[in-house]
């Protein structure tokens, strides 16, 4: 069997009127997960892709979300 894991954040899609043509110059996305140089820049690539996934990661090994662990390493001075 193969098990290949899909990755998935739809929390941004919405139905639009294919008739409509829509351009948007605004910073988009899951608070957490974003690449700081998708913040400044608004560019996205595959490096902010990767970036995305390690903290999918970080959030699957530990169990808490994002920005509860940096939260948790600022407060006991914990490594990772």
């Amino acid at each position: 069997e193969l098990f290949e894991a899909v990755v998935g954040d739809f929390g941004l899609a919405k139905l639009l009127n294919h008739a409509d043509s829509h351009v948007t110059t605004a910073v988009r996305g899951t608070v957490g997960h974003i690449a700081p140089e998708y913040l400044s820049t608004g560019q996205s690539s595959e490096k902010t892709d990767v970036f995305g996934f390690g903290i999918l990661l970080l959030e699957l090994i530990t169990g808490m979300r994002a920005l509860e662990f940096g939260k948790t390493v600022s407060q006991k001075g914990a490594m990772l």
